[in-house]
């Protein structure tokens, strides 16, 4: 299972990275900075149990993610919106996300989100294992 992060904003993924590490020192991560670089990742083999942070600078590069939403099923994602507004709202479930917080947030609650998500990844993946045993 993979940790994907995408933040085209520095200063905001900085910020994100500090409140999420005891998360990232125990799963694989992989940091994605702008729409292209995550284009590629998502036309390349990713696995429902691969968990897509979206942090969204602006409503313009939301209307650009949503055009990918085909290759964003299935996958577990957690998205920053920029703003509160209706339509940014709106835009923003077209992508189904698992998860919605926003950029003017503190992130408490997207770590928690994601340490709950990568808990429940690694027990059913050690539940398989006994299984199988």
């Amino acid at each position: 299972m993979s940790l994907l992060i995408f933040a085209s904003d520095e200063k905001q993924q900085q910020k994100l990275l500090q409140v999420i590490a005891p998360y990232i020192r125990n799963n694989p991560m992989e940091l994605l900075t702008d729409t292209r670089a995550l284009n590629r990742r998502l036309r390349q083999n990713l696995i429902r149990e691969d968990l897509l942070v979206l942090m969204i600078a602006d409503k313009a590069e939301l209307k650009r993610i949503t055009r990918l939403a085909d290759f964003l099923d299935g996958l577990r994602i957690v998205l920053i919106l920029p703003d509160h507004g209706r339509e940014t709202v709106a835009l923003g479930h077209i992508l189904y996300p698992r998860f919605v917080s926003y950029r003017d947030s503190d992130f408490q609650d997207v770590r928690e989100v994601i340490g709950n998500m990568l808990e429940k990844t690694s027990n059913k993946n050690i539940s398989f294992c006994q299984e199988a045993v």
